[in-house]
């Protein structure tokens, strides 16, 4: 759900609810081998018991090497959320991150001179057949060697299952009929996996790594029409709900399905 409180740019509140996705994933998946496995496990037999719709789902996986970013100040970032500051636009950034362009600059050196040096080195985003995103993850380079295709292929493989059962897009647990991607190596790791799942993989070749049709579902929650402060402990409450399906205290739901926070 694509929440817009009015005191930040909208591709910055954009980007928070996806980053709230992402940390629900990480750490609900867990950070030691066992807790992953366990996690795996529970997710496996949460997506077995789905029915397939027959949909064709696609994993993009987008590289970066051109561009990179370091963190100005890291005691600003909160745990909740990218920055403790409601009125935040793009420009603002700055405060923050500083983007480095990788053609001009040597990762290597720049990774020795700063502490929070962070460099995106691939998304991988998975859609469905109509262009909605179900989930992402990335991979770093800047946290040591590429990944090996079969600790891709198994990224990628949580990633599916994460995206079956709890897709970021807001729509129901589902499980596809078939998933598609562009790397042929990965794609042969997968299969099987895969198959375990219910879920065919095949492998096909785009002409750029553009998702066709990129769009995520979503319905725009507007912020109260009250007192400032009213407006930003509704934003905090709302925010925090998005992705647990709960509904915050102090809040109704209109005719439109809009829930709007009463004030107090």
């Amino acid at each position: 759900m694509e929440f817009v409180t009015g005191y930040r740019d909208h591709l910055i509140d954009f980007s928070e609810l996806i980053f709230q996705w992402y940390r629900k994933y990480v750490l609900e998946r867990g950070q030691g081998p066992g807790d992953t496995e366990a996690w795996r496990k529970r997710k496996e037999c949460a997506v077995r018991k789905l029915t397939a719709n027959g949909s064709v789902w696609t994993l993009h996986a987008i590289r970066n090497s051109r561009t990179a970013l370091t963190v100005e100040n890291p005691a600003q970032q909160i745990q909740e959320r990218f920055y403790n500051d409601e009125a935040l636009s793009l420009r603002d950034l700055e405060k923050y991150i500083s983007f480095v362009n990788l053609e001009e600059e040597e990762e290597e050196e720049l990774a020795t001179q700063h502490d929070h040096f962070i460099h995106v080195d691939s998304l991988l985003l998975l859609t469905d057949d109509d262009g909605s995103v179900m989930g992402l993850d990335f991979t770093l380079s800047s946290e040591g060697p590429p990944l090996t295709a079969t600790q891709l292929a198994m990224k990628i493989y949580d990633l599916l299952c994460q995206g079956i059962t709890f897709p970021m897009c807001g729509s129901d647990p589902q499980r596809p009929r078939q998933l598609t991607l562009g790397d042929e190596d990965i794609q042969r790791i997968l299969k099987p996996m895969v198959l375990k799942l219910g879920v065919r993989s095949t492998r096909v070749l785009y002409q750029c790594n553009t998702p066709r049709n990129l769009t995520f579902r979503s319905s725009r929650v507007k912020a109260c029409h009250v007192s400032s402060g009213v407006k930003l402990s509704c934003t905090v409450r709302r925010t925090a709900s998005d992705w647990t399906g709960t509904k915050p205290p102090n809040t109704e739901t209109t005719s439109s399905g809009v829930r709007n926070c009463r004030s107090t």
